[in-house]
């Protein structure tokens, strides 16, 4: 449905995206996850061909858009694009504003039967100001996907509303877009938003590409230690390869793997980890005390430091279940899955 190759943009002389290629299929929810700045929203305005990029193609639907020789105008490419502010015209209703994204189409039964598919029925005369956050987004929702259009963008869509009505709402639109087979774009900056709505990730970072794949894929196997940074917290422990095993902080680990590096990064996130209380332990075991507690539902989110370090603090962060109600000053054996490991070259 979608196809991106080799797009570059600037503003200025700032190179803001570099060569990216991507693509969506018909139906699929795709997210593009980033920090600020990194050329995600940039990459949805080329897109809906409200910018021009320096290089490179665009086409949907197999119809090519965007190349050095053609740029079709953005309300002639047949997208949809749901705004962060939802950007509703005050001074016209609900149905009013769902009816001005269609022109001179106006289909009365098509315009019913959205209002039923968003769950406002008899809220359609209500102007903006007189609905809620959650009716304001559906509305907007409503008015971009009237046109059927081939495929929809988003650009934070979800970030203004508070936890609750985020999480009502989010659920909602995805649910929505998955049974009308509705194929979308959404840029975010929270991997967790990103990982609960999106088929495949496209993860950013400095206007390139690092990563694309699942949630799973990019949680677990990620391509290096920003890419494992941004999709959660981690460990990071220096480690030193020699005779299939790698010394860290954090104990020995076996690593058959072939390797060229003798200076490597070895990651850990905290959830592959356990504290487990014991107050006599042995050289053998690897030890901690607890520095820190935070107790977050059933889990507890511990920092603690390692004991046996000659020199400064090393301190390892761990969540677990809160089971054993452990406080500051408890000491304890650290053990971790080593299948869990991620290793990568060290910067």
């Amino acid at each position: 449905m979608l196809r991106i190759s080799g797009l570059s943009y600037k503003v200025q002389q700032k190179l803001i995206l570099n060569k990216i290629s991507l693509e969506a299929k018909s139906g699929e929810i795709i997210c593009l996850l980033g920090p600020s700045g990194c050329g995600k929203t940039s990459t949805l305005r080329l897109i809906a061909g409200l910018e021009r990029p320096i290089s490179g193609t665009i086409s949907i639907a197999n119809q090519n858009v965007t190349s050095d020789k053609i740029f079709i105008e953005p309300h002639k490419r047949k997208v949809g694009f749901l705004f962060q502010d939802f950007a509703l015209f005050p001074h016209l209703t609900a149905k009013q504003n769902i009816i001005w994204a269609l022109g001179k189409r106006t289909h009365n039964k098509q315009v019913a039967e959205l209002f039923e598919q968003i769950n406002m029925v008899g809220h359609e005369h209500k102007y903006p100001h007189e609905m809620s956050g959650g009716e304001q987004q559906r509305v907007a929702l409503a008015r971009s996907i009237v046109t059927n259009p081939r495929i929809l963008l988003l650009d934070e869509p979800f970030s203004s509303l508070d936890t609750n009505l985020r999480n009502e709402i989010r659920d909602y639109t995805i649910s929505l877009l998955k049974q009308m087979g509705i194929t979308a774009v959404i840029v975010t900056h929270d991997p967790e938003e990103a990982m609960l709505i999106a088929d495949r990730i496209i993860l950013m970072n400095n206007g390139e590409i690092t990563q694309s794949g699942s949630a799973f894929e990019l949680y677990h196997e990620p391509v290096d230690k920003f890419a494992a940074s941004f999709l959660g917290p981690i460990n990071c422990f220096k480690g030193t390869f020699s005779n299939n095993l790698i010394k860290t902080a954090i104990g020995d680990i076996p690593y058959n793997e072939p390797c060229s590096e003798k200076e490597l990064n070895v990651v850990m996130r905290p959830d592959t980890l356990k504290l487990i209380p014991n107050e006599r332990m042995d050289e053998k075991d690897l030890g901690a005390k607890v520095e820190e507690v935070r107790i977050i539902g059933g889990m507890e989110h511990i920092r603690c430091s390692l004991l046996k370090q000659d020199k400064d603090k090393e301190y390892v962060f761990i969540s677990q279940s809160a089971e054993n109600q452990l406080k500051v000053g408890d000491r304890g054996n650290i053990n971790f899955n080593r299948d869990k490991v991620i290793i990568f070259k060290r910067d």
